[in-house]
């Protein structure tokens, strides 16, 4: 309780009234609070007096006409006049009564007497405060005869009103403008406030800067919708579309000479960009393969759309940027003699101020789609009789050259991970490669190693990994009312459930369909934080067999691993990842880090997208315990450039069995097992653990533009081949890759290019974003995923 000293107490204690009745409220007619005047309210007589309280605040002082009980002479007497109400200060900012008892609530002693004050309560209503004083109170306590009483009771003594500032008026906001008749967008686009798409979901900020490859695709994606319109104005509302893109496109391009004078046209990135840990990062303007070979489509399909042959001289001039080098600022042709090859840079990256592509599989090839698409117009230019923008020979030439060295390249792409053979996204090591050692009995004995030749010290250990565990039941062993006991179904039981020992999930084409690690009855289900207090933050290995097959004939799935972190009601998405493969049950391992302390974390298995239906997701075996301990290693380094050291070799010599490992995904994986002699042996590093930049989304698209390049290419047959052997990890368009069959394809054959194809016919595959590599219409689904199934 608060003490207030005796100046305070004299501004009060003015206002005391002893009163044989409670105060009146007033009623609502009239304020007589703060009305100066003598009232009659509800029967009742009322008189108000107001004064300045101070300069910024008036004061009212209410009276009402009653009967008062008072001592006199040590008698009781009943008096009938004026009796004092309550004071009222009128509104005035809030800030004017700071420390003043009368507008803070509190408990309060005044030169010795007991105050309380409430504020902003049901009683004071908001932006009010009122006061109240223990005092003695006299009263009658009987009528016949007539007696009084007296009592201590806490008396309404006054009200100080808060003034309000009204919010400011609420700003109109215009109405966002529409283009095209208000003409339906593409999906996973919007446009600026100019009419310039954007793709909804970037990694960049703000994500509706000028991007050249999303305006192509929105472009291509509004020109198909025009052609395919089914109504007169849908298909010129869906042209209109494409022109604005096309104008802001052409707004955001810049221009060069090359050493003939002719202009070259660039559309550059507008964002800084980090291509790979090991390079420097892309400050804008920087140019790419991948801009470039998008927009060469896109003004062949405007040329088409619109009649206006006027684009066709921009794709002149954007065609002549393939003839760039790269060891100029900007250029992105990669002509490598000394490895043999010729590749169009994504990413014409460089080390320390000098070049060092990234050779990015698919910006090349999206380069190469584009300048076939070009060197089909300008040949069928030539044939009406008109004079090509483009000479064909200098197109097929370096398409030709590309084509000629693609073959070994796309053998350096490859990488076999869990499940299956996976495409790298480029054919550089720039991320942290795998910890080695030998494993083996305490008799093995290492004389040598040698990684490329060069000598290094190769840690020996006889180590067995004694697990520590997060989940219970994951081999699905105990079953109870149709569910594996601590697991809770996502979705129904008609397509999902557990089966022969394994729990199998397959997608219905409409929901989320799984199970989640925890029981159903507990509302949070999932791993509680206190199992993980001593690994909070710490690295943790998931490890899981499983199996995953793809519908036949249309397009499939893929198996989804979904960790959130759950603090509280806060829940996020905590890691993902997804698993592919070709109906074989296979051993996967992730890692990741243990959420903070504090968080439960959440686990869940299901078929993503669920849209595609009756993709099979087998799952058995699943284990999640925290990361198996590095200890003694080799911490190995590799050639950056994949096509200078295709293979990295690891040498040893000594006696025994040898286990060698890889630490990755947060355990020890073997990988060849091996007896020692004193004859060397080489082993083969697996390229999974040398630090390549693997990204399963990238994979369909590598398989997609592989089938486009076919179609139009089909002499080249090598390009067949590769997108058979990757189309079991790509489930999004498997089914657009014809299967192996006996028949000898030829591998390369010497047949010109084909103009006979439609030129939309190379863009069958789904157009993808260029940087999460969904398709656009699967971008709407990234704030789904983010959150757990339910």
């Amino acid at each position: 309780m608060k003490r207030i000293g005796a100046g305070l107490a004299a501004l009060l204690t003015a206002t005391l009234g002893i009163v044989a009745l409670p105060q009146t409220e007033a009623a609502a007619e009239v304020d007589v609070y703060t009305t100066p005047g003598t009232h009659i309210l509800n029967g009742r007589e009322w008189r108000t007096s107001c004064e300045p309280y101070s300069s910024t605040v008036d004061r009212c002082r209410a009276e009402i006409k009653a009967t008062v009980v008072k001592v006199e002479a040590g008698q009781f007497v009943e008096v009938t006049d004026w009796a004092f109400n309550n004071l009222t200060y009128k509104p005035s900012p809030r800030s004017n009564w700071k420390g003043n008892p009368l507008g803070e609530a509190g408990d309060y002693v005044i030169d010795g007497r007991q105050w309380r004050t409430e504020c902003d309560t049901a009683q004071t209503g908001n932006d009010a405060c009122r006061s109240y004083i223990l005092t003695t109170v006299y009263g009658v306590k009987t009528m016949t005869p007539r007696t009084y009483e007296q009592s201590n009771q806490w008396v309404f003594n006054n009200i100080v009103r808060f003034s309000v500032t009204p919010p400011p008026p609420t700003p109109t906001v215009p109405p966002k403008p529409t283009f095209c008749n208000a003409a339906p967008l593409p999906a996973g686009f919007a446009l600026t406030d100019t009419g310039r798409p954007y793709v909804i979901k970037a990694p960049y900020t703000p994500v509706d800067m000028y991007n050249p490859t999303s305006i192509s695709n929105f472009i291509r994606n509004t020109s198909r919708a025009s052609n395919d319109a089914t109504t007169a104005k849908a298909r010129e509302d869906q042209k209109c579309l494409a022109l604005l893109a096309a104008g802001h496109l052409m707004n955001g391009s810049e221009t060069t000479r090359n050493a003939a004078g002719e202009i070259v046209r660039w559309f550059p990135y507008m964002f800084r960009f980090s291509a790979n840990p090991t390079t420097d990062d892309l400050t804008a303007p920087w140019h790419s393969g991948l801009a470039q070979g998008g927009v060469l489509t896109t003004f062949t399909l405007l040329t088409d759309l619109t009649g206006d042959r006027s684009w066709l001289t921009r794709g002149a001039e954007t065609f002549r940027s393939f003839e760039v080098p790269v060891s100029e600022p900007g250029g992105i042709l990669n002509r490598d003699t000394e490895h043999g090859f010729l590749w169009f840079e994504e990413y014409p990256t460089t080390k320390d101020g000098q070049p060092l592509p990234t050779t990015v599989l698919n910006g090349h090839m999206e380069a190469l789609i584009g300048l076939n698409l070009w060197h089909r117009r300008m040949v069928a230019e030539q044939s009406a009789g008109r004079t090509p923008v483009s000479q064909p020979a200098e197109i097929k030439a370096l398409v030709d050259e590309a084509l000629s060295t693609l073959e070994p390249m796309l053998d350096l792409h490859e990488v076999d991970i869990d499940g299956g053979t996976l495409t790298s996204y480029d054919a550089v090591r720039g991320y942290p490669a795998a910890p080695l050692r030998v494993n083996g009995a305490s008799t093995l004995k290492v004389t040598s190693a040698a990684l490329n030749n060069k000598a290094v010290t190769l840690p020996r250990t006889s180590e067995t990994w004694d697990r520590d565990a997060y989940l219970v039941n994951g081999d699905f062993a105990t079953v109870k009312d149709g569910m594996p006991e601590g697991w809770t179904r996502l979705g129904s039981a008609t397509y999902s459930g557990p089966t022969s020992g394994h729990y199998r999930i397959r997608s219905g084409g409409n929901a989320w369909q799984g199970l989640e690690f925890g029981w159903a009855e507990n509302p949070n289900k999932g791993i509680p934080s206190s199992w993980l207090q001593d690994i909070a933050g710490k690295p943790m290995t998931l490890t899981l067999r499983a199996s995953i097959s793809y519908p036949s004939g249309r397009a499939g799935a893929s198996g989804r691993i979904a960790l959130y972190e759950q603090c509280g009601t806060d829940v996020k998405l905590h890691y993902e990842n997804v698993l592919r493969g070709s109906g074989q049950w296979a051993d996967y391992t992730f890692g990741f880090n243990a959420p903070k302390a504090g968080c439960d974390l959440r686990v869940q298995f299901m078929v993503s997208p669920y849209n595609r239906d009756d993709t099979v997701f087998l799952l058995d075996d699943v284990q999640l315990s925290s990361q198996q301990t590095i200890g003694s290693s080799l911490k190995p380094a590799y050639d950056l450039k994949v096509y200078r050291t295709p293979e990295n070799i690891l040498s040893l010599t000594g006696s025994g069995k040898a286990t060698v490992q890889a630490h990755y995904n947060g355990r020890w994986q073997d990988f060849a097992t091996v007896d020692l002699t004193a004859e060397r042996v080489d082993i083969v590093i697996p390229e999974r653990f040398t630090g390549r930049n693997i990204h399963l989304g990238y994979h369909e698209t590598h398989v997609g533009e592989l089938m486009a390049l076919y179609r139009a290419f089909p002499q080249h047959g090598y390009l067949l081949e590769y997108a058979q052997r990757w189309a079991p990890m790509a489930p999004s368009v498997h089914h657009t890759v014809p299967r192996p069959t006996t028949t000898t394809t030829s591998r390369v054959g010497t047949s010109t290019m084909s103009i006979e194809s439609v030129i939309d016919e190379a863009y069958e595959y789904p157009l993808v974003d260029q940087f999460t590599g969904l398709p656009y219409e699967e971008l709407e689904m990234l704030d789904e995923l983010a959150k757990p199934a339910k």
